[in-house]
């Protein structure tokens, strides 16, 4: 579940960033959905103000959030 706040307020969604925090995690290639998964599920989530963290932008549900920060990583 702390890899989902390390995305966010470590690497602050850079996904290359990311990458390496997942390798070393032991969690490569996890499935961004299941990563946006454990994130909304950590008591400190907050979806609106974590995707302007990561410089998201809008988006219009869960898919394109768990892309927005977990994807291509």
């Amino acid at each position: 579940m702390e890899l989902a706040a390390s995305g966010i307020f470590l690497v602050k969604g850079d996904h290359r960033l990311l990458s390496a925090l997942a390798v070393s995690a032991g969690m490569p290639g996890a499935d961004p959905r299941e990563r946006l998964a454990w994130h909304l599920l950590h008591p400190y989530s907050d979806l609106p103000r974590d995707l302007a963290l990561c410089n998201a932008g809008a988006v219009s549900g869960l898919e394109e959030a768990a892309m927005a920060i977990w994807g291509s990583s």
